[in-house]
């Protein structure tokens, strides 16, 4: 078979080629890389109970979960775009889960000591944005489960106490961070 009538063609057939192999690779490689971790300089965490005395001052002090009224979780997040695009962050929530049992809470945000009421913010490329997530949850018959004197805080428990931060960015990908009460008790 004679394929001299395709020499013509052979040039523009390795354009073609070439260019469908240069978008892929800039697919692959050109997009926002978002890596999240926990901050080095570390956070609290603590079950507080309500404490009034003889001339009605009120204060919080320490506790244990079944007496408390409310615990606080403080923590300083990395947020990493090491891709080649910037990217955004729409929505930080994080998940409290006892005993399998999950639910769903939005912390109090700061990035690099600015309040965010709205919970969005882009993440330029080749940068670090430190995130400063506070968490209060008050006692009520939804957060019951989180007060209860069967809540441990063991790392190595199944059933135990543990905060997932998510933070989805603008393609609907979800970077979760673990984050391990245990690590950031408060000692008594």
């Amino acid at each position: 078979m004679d394929l001299n009538f395709l020499l013509p063609f052979m040039a523009l057939i390795g354009v073609i080629v070439g260019f469908i192999l240069n978008w892929f690779k800039e697919f692959i490689q050109n997009k926002p890389r978002i890596k999240v971790s926990l901050n080095d300089s570390g956070g609290k965490f603590n079950y507080y109970k309500t404490v009034k005395n003889n001339i009605g001052g009120v204060w919080h002090e320490r506790s244990i979960p079944e007496e408390a009224r409310f615990l606080k979780l403080y923590n300083l997040i990395n947020v990493y775009n090491i891709g080649k695009l910037s990217s955004g962050i729409k929505g930080v929530d994080v998940e409290v889960c006892v005993n399998d049992y999950c639910r769903y809470f939005t912390p109090e945000l700061k990035i690099d000591g600015k309040v965010n009421k709205d919970f969005t913010f882009n993440v330029p490329t080749g940068s670090i944005c430190t995130l400063e997530i506070n968490l209060e949850i008050k006692k009520d018959e939804n957060t019951q489960f989180l007060f209860n004197e069967d809540v441990i805080i063991d790392v190595d428990s199944k059933n135990r106490l543990i905060f997932i931060l998510i933070l989805t960015d603008i393609y609907n990908k979800k970077h979760k961070v673990t984050i391990e009460p245990l690590a950031f008790a408060t000692a008594e």
